[in-house]
């Protein structure tokens, strides 16, 4: 459970939730402009705790580096084959790194993956986009592993559709898949 206390400020009465972490320390947020907002956010506190699903919002103030490391350590040979390692390591320095590497885990939002992801595929091939697409979501699962997110805003991305000659959404391809269809209801089964 927690407390709601009032305030005064300039701009007029504002509310000051209070309520105990799971480790038991104290902490509190400030600002709420109605009561009904402030009892609100005390719900949804109080819930989450019960449900063991509560994340402290201070604990997911750190950059996507701090974690990027843990996971790139984690991919090292024996884990992975060297090769495949140098490809995590070259998408994480050239494409992933830029963008994110000194943000806030918290501070990445879905939409800017998307964005992020529709703007790499115009510049670069399908296979590098979803390459550094799946280092970041890899980097941001070892957070929600550390409980320092709640869910992911590197998956269920939309991706860059597969064209080109080996893609089934290729329209010779198809095209011959056809042809090669018709012939088969043209010829006499013997």
């Amino acid at each position: 459970m927690g407390t709601i206390t009032p305030y005064e400020t300039v701009k007029g009465r504002r509310y000051r939730v209070r309520y105990r972490k799971p480790d038991h320390t104290e902490t509190e947020r400030r600002g709420f402009t109605t009561m009904r907002e402030a009892k609100l956010y005390l719900s949804m506190v109080t819930m989450s705790k019960s449900k063991g699903e509560y994340i402290d919002p201070a604990s997911s103030r750190v950059p996507v580096q701090m974690f990027a490391d843990s996971w790139l350590r984690s991919k090292q040979p024996p884990m992975s084959k060297p090769s495949y390692y140098i490809t995590l390591q070259q998408a994480w320095k050239n494409h992933v790194a830029p963008v994110c590497a000194h943000r806030e885990i918290s501070s990445i939002r879905r939409s800017e993956v998307q964005d992020w992801v529709s703007d790499l595929a115009t510049q670069k091939s399908r296979t590098v986009v979803l390459r550094a697409l799946g280092v970041l979501a890899g980097i941001l699962d070892v957070a929600i592993d550390d409980r320092r997110l709640a869910n992911n805003p590197a998956r269920h991305i939309r991706n860059p559709p597969a064209t080109g000659p080996g893609s089934v959404a290729s329209i010779s391809r198809m095209t011959r898949w056809r042809r090669w269809r018709r012939v088969r209801r043209i010829r006499p089964s013997s």
